[in-house]
């Protein structure tokens, strides 16, 4: 079913994430849907800057600022927001591995 395969691809996702950046994320495993949302957890990384090296390095995301539905978007601006439907585990992986090296 599309959700089992959603969710072998979001667990492919967080494993990565994981191994690769260990403590960079605060990771709290979607129910459901099409996106994870992990939240910065060093407040010295600029989320804007790691976007920017991390487009370099041939992955892109959404950055969390665009979300934000108040007046507030600090909070937001901490979290980025990754599409893993369309991808395959080892295309995962693999922008995981170039997401580390932005960091």
């Amino acid at each position: 079913s599309a959700a089992a395969l959603y969710r072998e691809r979001a667990g492919a996702l967080i494993d990565a994430l994981h191994e690769q950046l260990p403590g960079a994320l605060q990771i709290q495993a979607p129910e459901g849907g099409l996106f994870l949302w992990p939240r910065l957890t060093d407040d010295g990384v600029d989320p804007a800057a790691l976007f920017q090296r991390a487009a370099a390095n041939g992955v892109v995301y959404q950055q969390g600022e665009f979300f934000a539905a108040g007046p507030q978007p600090r909070s937001s601006a901490r979290h980025l927001r990754f599409s893993y439907s369309d991808r395959t585990p080892e295309e995962l992986r693999e922008a995981v591995r170039r997401l580390a090296l932005a960091f």
